[in-house]
């Protein structure tokens, strides 16, 4: 399981990373910072939902109110611009492909705590 990085273009900086995403996995709230991202399903589903916040940013909690819901389905991709607010949910094991514009650990990012309703900066 995991993820395994099959390119990246050191003149252009982006990657090509596979998944292997365990069935019944929900992830959170999260952004790719400065980076576009595309994902693709090579096998089962991927359901997406887009969040957007609609508190000021100034308060230290963070109001998401999901915007899209949709499904990836096998052969299909979805891209998402900057700073794009997006979940995923695996009901069966899927294999993904993911195309991001540089690499995510060098770039701060957020991921919401659901349970303290906070934007956390990584």
């Amino acid at each position: 399981m995991g993820k395994r990085e099959l390119y990246h273009d050191p003149e252009t900086d982006f990657y090509v990373l596979a998944h292997v995403q365990e069935g019944g996995k929900t992830g959170k709230p999260h952004s790719h910072g400065t980076s576009w991202a595309i994902y693709g399903n090579a096998r089962q589903l991927t359901e997406m939902t887009e969040w957007r916040r609609v508190n000021p940013v100034s308060e230290a909690h963070a109001e998401l109110v999901a915007t899209a819901k949709y499904a990836i389905g096998s052969g299909q991709t979805h891209g998402y611009g900057l700073d794009v607010m997006h979940s995923t949910c695996h009901p069966k094991k899927a294999w993904v492909i993911r195309v991001m514009g540089t690499d995510l650990d060098k770039l701060p990012r957020h991921h919401f705590r659901k349970q303290e309703k906070i934007l956390e900066k990584v």
